[in-house]
């Protein structure tokens, strides 16, 4: 006859507390921040190193005369410019180019 209780069981506790802390602060560190990027006044946009449009708030859509979703994962010199092409193709300085190069912000 086979023992159907077991000998030996193993538990594991963690206390998640921190981290449950640390995440809902974050969270409200984020809705902090979205709450100020899409209530400027002046139309602000993430670009990243591949000129492509990461985030965008309502003042800077609405100067393109767009929503902020149309212009997220579009590369900024078509939303900008109406270019197929980044800027320096066009003999002019391109300022997120410039600002990879010198880490300042623009």
């Amino acid at each position: 006859m086979v023992d159907s209780a077991p000998e030996l069981a193993f538990a594991l506790l963690t206390d998640i507390t921190a981290r449950r802390q640390a995440e809902t602060e974050n969270r409200q560190d984020r809705q902090y921040f979205e709450a100020i990027f899409d209530n400027l006044a002046g139309g602000v946009a993430i670009i990243d190193s591949q000129f492509v449009i990461q985030r965008a708030n309502p003042a800077f859509a609405r100067f393109f005369r767009c929503s902020p979703r149309a212009v997220v994962g579009r590369k900024c010199h078509e939303v900008i410019h109406g270019r197929v092409t980044p800027c320096q193709l066009h003999g002019e300085v391109c300022p997120i180019a410039s600002c990879l190069v010198g880490g300042d912000t623009t």
